[in-house]
């Protein structure tokens, strides 16, 4: 009987160790180590925001490379082929759409207007005047104001496209100096009469060079970007052509250089592929949102 009670004792002391360990065990773990893992939790937590915060930054401040002396020149020139308002209703560039687009995207219409507005006034037979000649209107315009050969526009347009395009002519509606104007192929020539016809922009596209790299063959024409407009009666200036990033409902300004001095570091960037033909000519290969 002594041997059991002994036992009974010494199971009882080995169960009251082992709850003592476990209450002690506890103690040390919420006191100390607990609030040293919520310490080292929050570390990372904060780290990690910080990281991705850091991150979010790097994406919204595009860094781009330096501009090559040798090329800035080139690409200015290419800039000013593809800063030429077509339309003069919706004030809109063709090569800075709300998408990233290529040749095979724009319309045949498009990439004859873009030619025909390129094309220097030297290189056009022309009559200013035909728009308000009384002997040039019956019931229509009859007179040409403008008449442009089919070797020039062709030139312009291999300049601007390739030389390894081919052109479907199709009739041209844009706006010279004077009218409102549409073109047809007629004879081997471009010829263009006054129309009637106008209309009001609801919005204002603003483009501004930005710089020029060197890529490899290519050269890559960034381009700063603003639009003055409404979405949804919210109206301010934005950085897309979709109307998403609005920066501002401040809209006093005299032109668009003033405008990119106020919101230039807020603006949208495009980046233009040029590539070089056979006959040495960099023409527009794509424009793309950045």
């Amino acid at each position: 009987m002594a041997e059991k009670k002994n036992t009974k004792f010494i199971v009882i002391i080995i169960i009251l160790v082992i709850l003592l360990i476990g209450c002690i065990s506890y103690i040390v773990y919420d006191n100390f180590i607990k609030e040293d893992e919520i310490v080292e939790n929050n570390d990372k937590d904060n780290n990690n925001s910080n990281n991705e915060q850091n991150n979010n930054n790097e994406e919204d401040n595009i860094q781009l490379p330096e501009e090559d002396e040798e090329v800035a020149s080139i690409g200015r020139d290419l800039f000013e082929r593809t800063n030429k308002h077509t339309y003069v209703a919706d004030n809109t560039y063709i090569l800075y759409q709300d998408k990233n687009i290529y040749y095979d995207d724009l319309t045949s219409v498009d990439k004859m207007a873009l030619t025909y507005i390129l094309i220097p006034d030297e290189e056009k037979e022309l009559d200013a005047e035909a728009h308000i000649k009384s002997e040039c209107y019956d019931g229509g315009y009859i007179c040409p104001s403008e008449i442009i050969s089919r070797d020039t526009f062709e030139k312009y347009y291999h300049q601007m496209f390739g030389s390894d395009k081919s052109i479907d002519y199709t009739t041209i509606y844009t706006y010279n100096n004077y009218s409102l104007i549409t073109c047809s192929l007629i004879d081997n020539e471009i010829v263009c009469y006054p129309i009637d016809g106008g209309g009001v922009s609801s919005y204002y596209n603003y483009i501004e060079y930005n710089r020029t790299v060197r890529d490899g063959d290519d050269l890559l024409v960034y381009v700063n970007f603003l639009v003055d407009g409404c979405s949804y009666n919210n109206c301010g200036i934005y950085a897309d052509r979709n109307f998403t990033k609005f920066i501002t409902d401040d809209v006093d300004y005299e032109d668009g250089s003033e405008l990119f001095d106020l919101y230039r570091d807020e603006a949208g960037l495009y980046k233009l592929t040029f590539k070089k033909d056979i006959d040495g000519n960099y023409y527009w290969y794509s424009s793309e949102i950045i």
